[in-house]
């Protein structure tokens, strides 16, 4: 007999064996493996339905919905990204002709199991809620399905469920040029309505079009999804959601056919697409007539050239015999022709210099100083590479918008002003000024001179950008003038260029290559009022700013990057609070990153690397986000005690290393955190001194805590940190789970018993600490006595 088990660490298969009075026993566990697509999605299992074909049908928390296939025992899972409304498939049970039934976190799902089609059913479908239970779920003896959730519970039976299988009809309801509707009337452009129109013509000048469509279907129109295409233009379908309309520019002279397709809610789409034929006349240039008077006209100023030479010829005979008679009157003539040559030419010379000292103050202006020079003394500028070069694009949103707002002399008038002070910030922070392009203005840093220090220059300076714009639209605001006050979206990348002169009238710096596109789509893929950053250079200024991780954002022909945005300066590192103006530490600190002969960056990432594939999943405090934590807490309370030197790396260092042992053994692992750190730090620069250093400072972190030196009082309190912050119960939460998982409690009030007591005990050692956490960690003691005194434990 096969028995199926559901678990919150993986599906388990008991088989039982019987010979005679003998009975055997085995267990075989199926688990995720995230290198494996046929494993398991996830290992915590919350329903389970077997077809009688011995498919098997498993839903998780979180991985969605699992099919095991009993001949091959491999696993297929379907999540949202298949049509599944939520990865949280709270029940599984089938239904009627080969369908599968499933509550979740967002509505009840249908699996059409031959097509793998998803049927999704929401509160506006008649659900009590659309959030359901765990094992709330029925199948009667009849067939009729019973789903609680937090609101009460349905029931029916899967033949009633109806299907909408009658697609929208489509329809053109508006075309607009430029923004604006087109009128109907007759001799116009539309002479209908949009809907019974079939082509519209129109000459070069109006091919900035706008479609707007509609599906002619009102069951839950909300769901109505569109996709279009425009013949003649593009070669695939465009899918837009709901979004009902299209806009095109430039349209080059041609024929055009606009077809949109709808499907309503339940996915069944239109095979009838409303259809628009748009042709754009080309312009009178470009046309057969023009061409061929063109050629006519060609072909007469050949002849009329060829006679007039005739006819010069004669001329010039005539001319010769005058000539010999004129020569000797003309030899004296010539030579006060010279004499007033000379003197022409001298107050040329002169006009020449003036010239030439203005074109060199222009080239000063609009070429960095060493490329102007080199382009003054070679007559031209080589390009050339740079490995390291932050990009810096900025773009204000809604600009259409504000061109339509304003005169065009007053819209130019404000942009001026901005940009003219981007440029003083740029120039302020050591960043070049490449060009603008409309409204988007391109600077780099580490060009034409090289410096490592240009990304964290670059983010400082697109820091105070935001800060300029910001603070200039509260004061539109405030003056009652709000179109005046803009928003910015600012992206960063660093990387690879090219940068030289191109043109040879209109002479003009630029740079080229994938991190200039890749800083553009950081741009692309911001928000506003926030500066976003590529993971690259994340990497190279994570210790000066406060970041958030957006996760992997998807770039227009990118792909999927990682992204930052870029809060601030750190605190400890800022002249202000407005966190835009770096302080003397920052300076200093930063100096110590670029020229210390320790890498430290790369011996971070390669503990990190270690910690994240071999730490327990079981460790609920003392995984890697611990790791993270201890770090960022040693470096910001050595900054605020003054330790600005190499120290700090090796401080930092032992912090990453003083939990590492916890990839071998549980208890008394600082050994072995101290033998990895022995064989991995000397290959980034720690000399036996500071790899001794680290040692001393992990061991220092050994319950109870007793430093020996400032370093050690630093990475106690570091340890510690969280003690007097306001997420010390969530995270002491996490310790008293791990340790109940290793059975080194058995019950939640002894827990907060050795809280008191540990916390009682312990102190903070650094000035920084103590009027940072101190009186913080008085109050969640209190918190945890409280608690006791109340005495609502369940063990």
């Amino acid at each position: 007999h096969n028995y199926w088990i559901a678990t919150e660490e993986g599906l388990c298969k008991l088989s039982i064996t019987k010979e005679g009075d003998k009975e055997e026993f085995f267990f075989k566990t199926f688990k995720h493996n995230p290198s494996d697509p046929g494993s398991i999605s996830s290992d915590l299992i919350l329903s389970m339905w077997e077809e009688p074909n011995g498919v098997l049908w498993i839903g998780t928390y979180g991985g969605g919905l699992n099919s095991l296939d009993p001949v091959t025992k491999r696993f297929k899972a379907y999540t949202e990204k298949d049509g599944l409304s939520n990865n949280a498939v709270y029940g599984v049970i089938g239904g009627e002709k080969g369908s599968i039934w499933m509550t979740t976190n967002l509505g009840v799902s249908r699996l059409e199991i031959a097509n793998e089609v998803f049927t999704i059913y929401l509160i506006s479908d008649g659900l009590q809620s659309n959030e359901f239970n765990t094992g709330a779920y029925h199948r009667s003896e009849n067939g009729e399905l019973f789903f609680g959730g937090i609101n009460g519970f349905n029931a029916f039976y899967p033949k009633d469920i109806q299907e909408n299988k009658m697609p929208p009809k489509m329809t053109i309801t508006d075309v607009m040029l430029f923004n604006k509707s087109l009128a109907i009337r007759d001799g116009g452009i539309l002479k209908n309505a949009p809907c019974y129109t079939d082509e519209i013509v129109l000459d070069y000048t109006q091919s900035n079009i706008t479609i707007r469509y509609a599906a002619l279907h009102y069951t839950q129109s909300e769901g109505n999804q569109y996709k279009y295409i425009l013949e003649g233009d593009e070669e695939e379908l465009n899918e837009v959601g709901n979004r009902r309309e299209a806009h095109y520019t430039h349209l080059a002279p041609g024929d055009y056919t606009f077809k949109v397709y709808g499907s309503n809610s339940d996915g069944i789409w239109s095979s009838v697409p409303a259809t628009i034929k748009i042709t754009v006349t080309p312009p009178f240039w470009q046309t057969w007539w023009f061409r061929g008077l063109l050629i006519i006209a060609v072909i007469g100023l050949i002849v009329a050239l060829q006679r007039w030479k005739i006819n010069s010829i004669k001329v010039q005979k005539e001319t010769l015999a005058r000539l010999v008679e004129l020569r000797t009157r003309t030899v004296t003539e010539q030579k006060e022709k010279i004499e007033e040559q000379k003197r022409t030419l001298e107050k040329q010379k002169e006009l020449m210099e003036l010239e030439k000292n203005k074109a060199d103050k222009l080239l000063a202006n609009i070429l960095p100083g060493e490329t102007a020079e080199e382009l003054k003394n070679k007559g031209k500028a080589r390009t050339r590479n740079y490995r390291r070069v932050s990009v810096i694009f900025t773009d204000f949103v809604g600009f259409t918008t504000h061109a339509e707002d304003f005169r065009p002399q007053e819209l130019v008038r404000i942009l001026d002003n901005y940009f003219k002070e981007f440029d003083k910030i740029v120039e302020a922070n050591h960043v070049e000024k490449i060009k603008t392009i409309g409204d988007a203005y391109m600077a780099a840093g580490g060009i034409p001179l090289r410096d490592k220090e240009n990304p964290i220059n670059t983010v400082i300076a697109g820091l105070q950008i935001q800060h300029y714009v910001k603070k200039n639209r509260q004061e539109a605001i405030d003056a009652n003038k709000p179109s005046e006050g803009w928003q910015l979206r600012v992206g960063i990348h660093t990387g690879e260029v090219i940068a030289g002169v191109i043109g040879t009238k209109r002479i003009a710096y630029d740079i080229w290559g994938n991190s200039v596109n890749v800083a553009a789509r950081m741009e692309q893929s911001g928000e506003v009022g926030k500066v976003n950053v590529s993971g690259k250079t994340f990497e190279f200024i994570e210790p000066y700013f406060d970041c958030t991780y957006r996760g992997k954002i998807p770039a227009k022909n990118k792909g999927h990057i990682d992204m930052y945005f870029i809060e601030r300066i750190k605190p400890h590192l800022s002249e202000n609070e407005d966190g835009i103006t770096p302080n003397r530490r920052f300076w200093e600190y930063v100096n110590l990153h670029v020229y210390s002969s320790i890498n430290y960056q790369k011996a971070e990432r390669h503990i990190m690397k270690i910690l994240k594939q071999k730490l327990s999943p079981k460790l609920y405090y003392h995984g890697i986000h611990h790791t993270y934590d201890v770090v960022k807490a040693a470096e910001r309370i050595a900054v605020m005690e003054g330790v600005l030197d190499e120290d700090i790396f090796v401080l930092k260092s032992a912090a990453t290393y003083h939990d590492a042992g916890f990839v071998e053994q549980y208890d008394a692992n600082e050994p072995i955190g101290a033998r990895m750190a022995a064989e991995i730090l000397p290959k980034y620069g720690y000399t036996e001194t500071q790899v001794e250093d680290v040692f001393k400072l992990i061991y220092a972190t050994i319950i109870p805590h007793n430093p020996k030196s400032k370093l050690e009082e630093i990475i106690c309190d570091a340890d510690l940190d969280y003690l007097g912050r306001d997420d010390f119960h969530q995270i002491s939460d996490t310790l008293r789970v791990e340790l109940r998982e290793h059975g080194k409690i058995n019950s939640d009030r002894l827990w907060d018993e050795i809280q008191v007591k540990f916390l009682t005990m312990h102190k903070y050692f650094t000035k920084s600490a103590i009027e940072l956490r101190q009186e913080k960690k008085m109050n969640n003691l209190q918190d945890v006595k409280n608690r006791l005194e109340e005495n609502n434990y369940k063990d």
